[in-house]
């Protein structure tokens, strides 16, 4: 019961909130439009000469939108792991540190284990934890954006 009551929050702090939303997290949206892509591609390999088209809201969906999403997120699952990573060298047990990736790159502000007190922490796992808490807040690409030198050009025409 206790792991199940873990699971449920761990899927909730990746799901997030619903689009527009401030929250942390993929977004609701992000996943449904995962799923309708999964679920394309099972149709696909089904019946080859078959056209699927993928729709969302009544709206028929570009393939560069699902291409985005599925984009956004390998980027932050592969985020998420890598902080995992990095923690686990730090010290903390594998199921905290990837639950404490997680909840750091979803703001969440929950953990489990021996992540539950960040009090106890060591300085690079909370510098870890505070890039990717930004990281996730700013939304990765918009991140990754700001860390050109372009992007801080005076006069630059993004």
């Amino acid at each position: 019961m206790f792991f199940f009551s873990k699971l449920c929050l761990l899927i909730v702090m990746l799901t997030g909130g619903c689009a527009g939303s401030t929250s942390g997290g993929i977004k609701i949206a992000r996943f449904i439009l995962l799923f309708k892509m999964v679920n394309q591609i099972i149709k696909e390999k089904l019946n080859p000469n078959h056209v699927v088209h993928l729709s969302y809201d009544t709206n028929e969906q570009l393939d560069v939108v699902i291409y985005r999403t599925s984009r956004f997120f390998f980027l932050y699952i592969f985020l998420a792991l890598l902080g995992a990573l990095i923690f686990t060298v730090d010290g903390l047990p594998i199921m905290d540190a990837i639950v404490l990736g997680i909840s750091a790159i979803g703001n969440a502000g929950i953990a489990f284990g021996a992540a539950n007190d960040f009090s106890q922490l060591h300085d690079l796992t909370k510098i870890i934890c505070c890039i990717l808490m930004v990281v996730g807040r700013l939304e990765i690409f918009l991140f990754l954006v700001m860390l050109k030198p372009s992007f801080w050009q005076k006069g630059a025409s993004w």
